[in-house]
């Protein structure tokens, strides 16, 4: 083989895993190398259509290839924009699935921590794109003088054509909002799906001639807020209300009371996936958009009970569960087990792990057993029919 051949495969490979070290690599070789290059037989591995052979041809045949072939090959890809024409590409593609704009340099930092993160994450969801853009290329300038782009590293979130409101975000999160803004972005395109069935003869509100139907916001956010609040959720019911969460934050249509019950569910969802840290972030984010003295009765419980689980300092199921499991008369294992159970959204089984301790020793810690149903009972609220049951169960305990 060639060296030209050799170094071009070598190419290829580093593409996959370094994309801005191989489009940097790239520029170079075309500027020094660009007859040699263009006569490879490997160079049509890179892309459709035959190279030519001069270097301007060349290299704006390069660009063409190596954008279209990244915007094509499918969802969890991450792309390098080296021009407005690169950048104009993605639109079309954003129609299939979400693309965060990445906008970084090479001297900056943060960039460099955030990039992994953002490309691991892509590969593992495989429901949206990473387009990486270089703020200091000149063919890129407009772009980022017109998206006002004035720190690193900055993300947004390109979908459907259009940049999505409210997913700029300007620095490196922590993990519980990079955890949380992922989980937005995974919500879209279904969302968007939900989105149109909605108003198409199905009672969505009515709009005028020529307008696109507003989806009934708050009727989508109970719904799936009750469907949540049940006993035995499902992953794939926790998926589909995400999906409907994240609809509502990505809509230009929503008012900021639909953002921040969208918020409260997107933090139920996470605490149904056991993720408390991602729901408390959320819960800060929710409370931070409200107006003041604005109180939403969903955001208060959720911080109620985000505070349980704080203050019983909950670890995971399985290490309870252990632990009751080699010594059942271990009482601080078992209200460990209650309070674990209870912070993944598992109520029946918290109760009756709660109520185990009031059977076992009723004067036990101070009554802590039964002060801990009461706290349970409060934070799932007197309507609640597991309330009502497990009210009647301690009774029974207690006096009979």
């Amino acid at each position: 083989m060639s060296g030209a051949g050799l170094l071009l495969r070598g190419l290829l490979r580093l593409r996959r895993t370094e994309p801005r070290t191989a489009a940097t690599l790239c520029r170079r070789i075309f500027s020094l190398a660009a007859p040699v290059v263009a006569s490879s037989r490997h160079l049509h591995h890179l892309g459709p259509g035959v190279p030519p052979t001069t270097t301007e041809a060349t290299e704006a045949w390069w660009r063409r290839a190596y954008a279209s072939d990244a915007v094509d090959a499918g969802v969890g890809e991450i792309i390098e924009v080296q021009s407005m024409k690169d950048f104009q590409s993605l639109a079309e593609a954003s129609k299939s699935a979400p693309i965060i704009l990445d906008f970084y340099a090479d001297w900056c930092g943060p960039c460099k921590t955030l990039s992994p993160k953002l490309d691991q994450a892509a590969k593992a969801s495989q429901k949206f794109n990473v387009a990486k853009i270089d703020v200091e290329a000149q063919e890129v300038a407009p772009l980022v003088q017109h998206l006002k782009i004035s720190s690193l590293p900055t993300l947004m979130v390109l979908f459907d054509g259009q940049i999505i409101a409210n997913s700029v975000v300007v620095g490196v999160p922590d993990d519980g909002k990079f955890a949380a803004y992922v989980k937005m972005i995974e919500g879209l395109e279904a969302s968007k799906a939900a989105a149109e069935g909605k108003g198409e003869g199905d009672g969505g509100p009515a709009a005028a001639e020529g307008e696109e139907p507003k989806p009934d916001f708050k009727a989508i956010i109970t719904e799936h807020m009750g469907k949540l609040s049940g006993e035995g959720v499902s992953k794939d019911v926790v998926a589909e209300a995400a999906r409907a969460f994240s609809g509502v934050l990505s809509h230009e249509a929503s008012e900021l009371g639909d953002a921040v019950r969208a918020k409260v569910g997107l933090a139920m969802c996470a605490l149904k996936e056991g993720n408390a840290d991602v729901a408390r972030q959320l819960a800060r984010s929710a409370e931070g958009d409200c107006a003041e003295n604005q109180k939403f009765g969903e955001l208060e419980a959720l911080k109620a009970q985000l505070d349980f689980i704080e203050q019983g300092g909950a670890g995971s199921v399985s290490e309870a569960q252990a632990r009751v499991d080699a010594d059942p008369g271990d009482l601080e294992a078992l209200h460990d087990l209650a309070t674990a159970l209870f912070a993944e959204g598992r109520s029946r089984e918290a109760l009756d792990a709660a109520l185990e301790i009031v059977r076992k020793d009723k004067t036990w810690n101070d009554e802590a057993g039964r002060k801990l149903l009461v706290k349970l009972f409060d934070l799932l609220g007197k309507d609640d029919d597991l309330v009502r049951v497990y009210r009647q169960k301690l009774s029974n305990v207690l006096f009979i």
